[in-house]
């Protein structure tokens, strides 16, 4: 379980965003059930990009070299959900918003491991403690950065 004191800094960040707010808590259990049908062989796993269930594209990054490789990934993708696993097993909190004020939401708290969900689980992005962005999901071609 994610810790109280990073949820509440991000519910604290989010006090001065209005097109952000976070899922109650059963959309929270039931995305978490839909993520891991699609995409996850193994929900059991702590890290769930080790246990992707269809190829993935992984992009290694440094310092914050993580939000424009989201931005490319992400090109044509108005919103999404970002749940934080901050390295913990389930539950995990999740928010609903435009993509870039979930980016500044990430950046202006302390590190954490995230997933990003698209639209109708179009895809499936995640953050590695190995300072890796690791993307699966439906897209016509893999993205070049």
């Amino acid at each position: 379980m994610v810790s109280q004191e990073l949820i509440d800094e991000i519910d604290a960040t989010l006090a001065s965003q209005t097109s952000v707010r976070r899922l109650a808590r059963d959309d929270e259990l039931a995305l978490i059930e839909n993520v891991a049908a699609k995409f996850i062989d193994d929900k059991d796993a702590l890290w769930w990009w080790t246990s992707l269930k269809s190829p993935s594209q992984r992009h290694p990054y440094q310092h914050d070299g993580w939000r424009a490789i989201i931005g490319k990934l992400t090109i044509g993708s108005p919103s999404a959900i970002l749940v934080v696993t901050d390295d913990e097993f389930p539950p995990w909190p999740a928010y609903i918003g435009p993509i870039p004020e979930l980016l500044e939401l990430i950046s202006e708290t302390r590190s954490f491991e995230f997933m990003l969900v698209g639209d109708a689980l179009a895809w499936l992005l995640c953050d590695c403690h190995s300072n890796e962005i690791v993307f699966c999901g439906d897209r016509e071609d893999a993205v070049e950065l």
